[in-house]
């Protein structure tokens, strides 16, 4: 007969163990909602020459056991690094709300041919008010001395097409582990209705490993090379139904079909409410709120029809984003468009017929002396940045001088483009500054949190209006 004692002892064993593994899903489920999810930011560090910022992009994934992800950090960090380049963590811990990083990083070969690799290390804080990412950043590189501070924002899906996709494909019989991940750099072409991307990141066939290599992505075909140590392999793949990818890979050895699904999901659904104002202005940047639950930083923003461009995406909280949405003047009035929204583990959800297009001939004018320029002096005219005799760049955004500063002049980091072409916001420097994309160094205002998508919106309707200075 069974001890009544001992019985017991069991039984309240059981349930405090039940309630450990309860609290730990639950933790392992708020990690996969707060940390899953891209940052973008700089680097600080003293150099001999003086203080330097370099740019850096993270891509966690938290919802894997001991983490997983990448990361887009300069080879070098002299003086003018040329490029970033894409790295995977070797180790990747989460406790409480700080992170712990480390990344090998290969230099380019010298002249003799020699690469040296060096280790860094991000130990960060989560705020999970904000979402930022803050804490610090040393380095076995000599240039790098000590612990250097280090910042990092959410981030839009201005840079991530996706988090992670996995899949199998059967070669010589056996079902091999695919797994992709792609990272999205610049602009290499854009249309009024489209825009092509150069992409990036890397991927396993098996356990073979390399990067991604010559990669396009046009907002439905994803194209580029794998450079696996064995062989080069040729990706077709297609993301026009949702978030699979679907398509080819080929090899020197093979031809398969793939079909590869979104890594990660944390259990909490993605659910779109309202998207307001529901009608938009054709052919103008219209800023849009979507709101409903369980969104990721990192979200991403598809229309049904290709007219309405996607032209900036703010994460503002778990219930809430912000996008501006631009319809090309190719629409017809009354034309009726659905909206998808995809977290960055792959989870979506459909609001059909959220927006109506609007046929307005004559749009509000935007006022550069009551609009614009106070939006230059809360964020950009101030002592340090772009004020008085000493300003950055030589761009002084005072008053008295911010207009004829801006407006076709060229730019200091690239004077063959306008800092603002008139009627051309796609071709204006200062737009791409603000919006972080396509520059040379660092998103505007520096070492403020970036502007929101309803102001960088109000800035590319007063280009759009000829930048006049009224």
């Amino acid at each position: 007969m069974i001890n009544k004692k001992l019985l017991c002892c069991l039984l309240s064993a059981l349930v405090l163990l039940l309630i450990v593994l309860i609290r730990a899903q639950e933790q392992e489920t708020f990690f996969e909602a707060r940390v899953d999810g891209a940052w973008e930011g700089s680097i600080r560090i003293r150099t001999e020459s003086g203080q330097r910022e370099f740019p850096a992009i993270l891509n966690l994934n938290a919802y894997k056991k001991g983490g997983a992800g990448s990361s887009l950090l300069p080879d070098s960090f002299e003086l003018a690094p040329d490029d970033l380049s894409v790295y995977s963590f070797q180790k990747f811990s989460v406790k409480g709300n700080k992170i712990t990083l480390k990344i090998d990083v290969t230099g380019a070969p010298n002249e003799e041919g020699e690469t040296t690799t060096y280790t860094h290390t991000l130990t960060l804080s989560h705020k999970k008010t904000s979402g930022i990412l803050k804490g610090n950043f040393k380095s076995t590189d000599p240039q790098i001395k000590g612990k250097q501070p280090m910042i990092l924002y959410p981030q839009g899906a201005s840079k991530i097409i996706q988090k992670v996709w996995k899949g199998t494909i059967t070669l010589n019989k056996v079902k091999t582990p695919v797994l992709l991940q792609l990272i999205q750099k610049e602009t290499l072409e854009e249309t009024e209705t489209a825009q092509t991307t150069e992409i990036t990141g890397f991927g396993f066939i098996g356990d073979d490993y390399g990067k991604i290599t010559n990669g396009s992505f046009d907002g439905k075909t994803f194209t580029g090379n794998l450079n696996l140590s064995s062989e080069l392999v040729l990706l077709d793949l297609d993301l026009r139904k949702g978030p699979r990818l679907k398509g080819k890979l080929n090899g020197a050895t093979f031809t398969k079909s793939v079909t590869l699904k979104p890594a990660g999901t944390n259990g909490n659904l993605i659910q779109l409410t309202k998207a307001s104002p529901d009608v938009l202005t054709m052919n103008e940047y219209n800023t849009v709120t979507i709101r409903g639950k369980n969104f990721h930083p990192g979200v991403m923003v598809h229309m049904s029809d290709s007219g309405v461009k996607v032209d900036m995406i703010e994460y503002v909280s778990k219930s809430k984003i912000m996008v501006c949405l631009k319809p090309s003047a190719d629409l017809q009035g009354g034309q009726e468009i659905s909206l998808r929204v995809i977290n960055v583990n792959g989870e979506s959800f459909d609001l059909d017929d959220a927006f109506t297009i609007d046929l307005v001939e004559e749009p509000t004018s935007v006022s550069f002396s009551q609009e614009i320029q106070p939006i230059f002096g809360d964020s950009c005219a101030l002592p340090t940045c772009h004020m008085g005799p000493i300003n950055a760049g030589g761009m002084n955004l005072t008053q008295e001088q911010s207009y004829s500063s801006i407006v076709n002049v060229p730019s200091s980091q690239r004077p063959s483009v306008l800092r603002i072409k008139p009627f051309e916001p796609n071709n204006s420097y200062l737009i791409h500054k603000i919006k972080g994309e396509n520059i040379n160094g660092f998103r505007m205002p520096q070492d403020l949190p970036p502007l929101s998508v309803e102001v960088i919106a109000l800035f590319e309707n007063w280009v759009k209006q000829g930048a006049l200075n009224n």
